[in-house]
């Protein structure tokens, strides 16, 4: 992915630190306390119910983003798996990474969605697993 090329990242933490070094970041974040923490446009979406970011915050705020690439990496936990109620929300018309998924839930989440997306999922591992699905 070209440098300058924008990512939209579920969960912000220190990897947004260095990604932002080289691309655009749009992090979707739960906890005010990483709110504005790095270089990136930060959306505020609180969890519904402790499960997932809200809905309808993320409808009108992801509207006019365009993303090149989408990284899974909240909300924290076995909350990830919320995304699968709200594919529609989402260009998934773009390069897909999950991350942590050396933990069965985050694993499910990733065969989910390429399921979903049709594609077969590659597994990475570079200090931790994650899973990467594109064409």
């Amino acid at each position: 992915m070209p440098v300058g090329s924008t990512i939209l990242e579920l969960g912000s933490g220190t990897g947004t630190l260095e990604l932002s070094k080289y691309y655009n970041m749009v992090s979707i974040e739960h906890n005010q306390e990483w709110l504005n923490k790095y270089n990136s446009h930060y959306i505020y979406a609180p969890l519904v119910d402790d499960m997932w970011y809200n809905g309808d915050v993320l409808r009108r705020k992801l509207r006019n983003i365009d993303y090149q690439l989408i990284l899974v990496d909240g909300p924290p936990q076995h909350r990830r798996k919320g995304i699968l109620d709200y594919l529609d929300l989402f260009n998934w018309n773009v390069t897909v990474i999950v991350d942590d998924i050396n933990r069965q839930y985050d694993m499910d989440v990733a065969i989910s969605l390429a399921k979903h997306l049709e594609k077969i999922p590659t597994v990475y591992k570079y200090d931790k697993f994650f899973a990467v699905i594109k064409d």
